[in-house]
């Protein structure tokens, strides 16, 4: 049974997503690695044929750029578009663009595959530094299903739409299913400019607290997000395809 990694993105080297990386922690898991780029404007397509074009296992593709605005379902449609252009008989492995996956990850995979279950994963999703992480429920979802057959819909992580049959529908977790995003640590520039594109792409405005941390902190992430709640310590160990990322972004391991 085939196994194929999809990650899809746009202007990753403005917004600083870490597509390659995302892409390279797929490699060693995948039959197949996806990287689907929606028009990119910045360089970003340019980025990826000298970075992964040479790569076996990689498969460069483009999809179409709608100019989502207001539309909550603008990702998973992005998503779908992808999924829907894969072998339909193959397995998926979904990692967005700033996320990767755990090497401790691998087993569980084999097994769920053997085993014909969708997995979910736990995601640690980091704030602030790399040994920190957003409160429990507070930002973004803890536990998400990226792991089934091709055939079966993505939803988001929420998740939403209520489509059935889909993966998260069929998921089970597995011990060591892990997923590391870095989304909110990313060049602080780079995050307040994606945070505008993707809320206008799902909201059709930007969250006015974006507005306020901008004109009132030092950091962006000064502000209080979480209402009070703490931010929770990181006890684990980043995969290695991730620290040079970490390191140019001056964060301690």
């Amino acid at each position: 049974m085939n196994l194929v990694g999809l990650v899809v993105s746009r202007n990753h080297r403005s917004l600083d997503y870490m597509t390659v990386e995302a892409a390279r922690s797929l490699m060693p898991i995948c039959d197949t690695v996806v990287v689907s780029d929606m028009q990119s404007d910045d360089g970003s397509w340019e980025d990826l044929e000298q970075k992964l074009g040479s790569e076996h296992k990689v498969r460069l593709r483009r999809q179409p750029w709608e100019k989502p605005h207001n539309d909550p379902q603008w990702w998973v449609k992005a998503l779908n578009y992808a999924r829907e252009r894969l072998d339909p008989e193959a397995w998926l492995l979904q990692l967005d663009a700033d996320e990767v996956l755990g090497p401790e990850s691998y087993s569980s995979i084999k097994l769920a595959m053997q085993d014909e279950t969708a997995g979910m994963f736990r995601r640690y999703t980091f704030w602030r530094d790399a040994q920190h992480l957003v409160p429990w429920n507070k930002c973004c979802g803890e536990m998400v299903a990226r792991l089934g057959p091709t055939k079966l819909y993505l939803p988001s992580d929420e998740p939403e739409p209520a489509v059935h049959p889909n993966i998260r529908d069929r998921a089970e977790v597995y011990s060591g299913l892990h997923i590391y995003h870095y989304g909110m640590i990313r060049l602080p520039d780079a995050f307040v400019a994606k945070s505008r594109v993707v809320q206008n792409c799902f909201f059709g405005s930007v969250d006015p607290r974006i507005h306020t941390a901008q004109e009132k902190y030092a950091r962006w992430d000064d502000y209080d997000f979480f209402d009070g709640a703490p931010l929770r310590d990181f006890a684990g160990k980043h995969p290695e395809i991730v620290h040079p990322w970490l390191k140019d972004r001056g964060y301690q391991l």
